[in-house]
Order: structure tokens, then sequence, then C-alpha cells
């Protein structure tokens, strides 16, 4: 079965914990998770994290997912020659987590050598509407050629950006490479709102539906912290994908 889970950024707004959030995503129905670190003091708090006594009980709750992937931080900063030792500490990260992918936003990139530090878990994510780079399949396509990595879709990205037939001709000159999908929706209070509340759903699943079955992250922000909330959120995603 295509594993399908939360991203942990679901919970920012919240103010919770690494710990509280991956507590919480483990005890809905999701076979994946994303644990996303979107600033440099985020990245602080998760490195401590898994250096302390508390990762023990993180660690059995994160041996229930069948697919784990880490997102590096992307808001704040670039990456250049200054900070390029950033690189070992998200690996490292990853390692400790087990991620199977390590998401990078492309547009944030401003020293070459960054390549150098990736390996094959690599993936970038394809930017939306406000970005002026990386949100078109050539691009994306030019730094896989270059190297070696892979791509993340995020699929309401992709609708805000192109119409529906270029966004699905998008998909299908990428599809050989897309290691992971987000989903999430729109409406008039969030550009990543639950799918369940978006007002694109059909457009986001006519997308859906041309990708590969590759493993599903939901990254719409909840109304709330409620279980039942979450699960339905997912099996609203499964019933399209069985």
């Amino acid at each position: 079965m295509q594993p399908i889970g939360f991203t942990t950024g679901i919970t920012r707004k919240f103010k919770q914990s690494f710990a509280k959030s991956i507590n919480l995503i483990a005890k809905t129905k999701a076979t994946s998770i994303e644990i996303s670190a979107r600033t440099l003091r985020e990245l602080r708090k998760l490195y401590a994290l898994i250096n302390s006594d508390r990762f023990y009980g993180v660690e059995k709750n994160l041996a229930q997912f069948h697919y784990i992937s880490f997102h590096s931080p992307w808001s704040g900063f670039v990456f250049n020659f200054q900070n390029l030792d950033l690189l070992e500490r998200i690996n490292e990260i990853a390692n400790k987590i087990n991620a199977k992918n390590i998401v990078f936003h492309p547009d944030i990139i401003r020293d070459c050598r960054f390549y150098n530090y990736i390996d094959e878990r690599a993936s970038f994510e394809n930017m939306g509407k406000g970005k002026d780079d990386y949100n078109d399949a050539k691009s994306l396509e030019q730094l896989h050629e270059s190297y070696g990595n892979k791509l993340v879709l995020d699929l309401q990205h992709l609708w805000e950006t192109f119409s529906l037939d270029d966004g699905q001709k998008f998909i299908t000159e990428t599809r050989e490479y897309i290691s992971e999908i987000h989903v999430s929706g729109y409406n008039e209070s969030s550009i990543h709102c639950l799918f369940s509340d978006s007002i694109n759903k059909k457009e986001i699943l006519d997308l859906l539906k041309k990708c590969p079955k590759k493993p599903i992250i939901l990254k719409g922000a909840p109304n709330s912290l409620n279980i039942d909330e979450l699960n339905n959120e997912l099996e609203l995603i499964l019933e399209y994908t069985a």
C-alpha cells in the first residue's frame, strides 16, 4: 500500500515540540511521516532532541512508520560558503531518524559546493507561484541530470503555478524521479489548508491521479489536533489512492 501520513509542520501553529508532534502523528493511522525543521532554530531543537535521553521514546514512535523523510530548513537563511557545515548536521539528523529522503528547497542554494555534501537521499521540492526559480520541469530536470537528486512534488505548488493540463504535463515529464508527494489544498484563509477544507479538491485529485505511487505527505494545517480530524483527512486521500 502507498504510504501516507503527515508532516510535523501541521502542528507548528499549535507550538508543539518535535516529540509531541511525532507522538501525535503516531496515534493516527498514518504510515509515513515527514520531520520538518523550518528554521535554523528548529533545526537546533531537533538536533538537541536526537542527542538526548528523550529520543528513546521518539525513536519507538518513529519505528511504526513505513516511510520517514526529513525536510531541511528553508526559512530565514540561504545555503552559502559560510554555512555548508549545516549539511553535516542535516545528514546526521536524517541518519538518526532513519530518513529515506531529505527534502531541500532549491531556491535557497547560493553555493555550488552544496552539491558535494548531499547523497542519494536528496530531493528538491518544486517551488510555488511566488518563487522565480525551480517551479518548472526544465530547471528541476537540469538539477536531476547534473546531481542525481530526486523531486518532491508539491501538488498545491503545481496547482497555483500552472493550468491543469500543464500541471499534468509537468508530472509526466518528471515522474521518473519523483520520490515523495505533498498534498494540501487552497481556500480563502490558507494556501496550504487541509485537503478536506479546500476549494480545489477536484484539481488536486486530477493531479494526484497522474502521479506515480510514491509516499504521500499531507501538509495542510488542521483546525485542531484532534485525532479523528486527522484520520478523516487520511481516509479521504486513501479513498482516491486505493
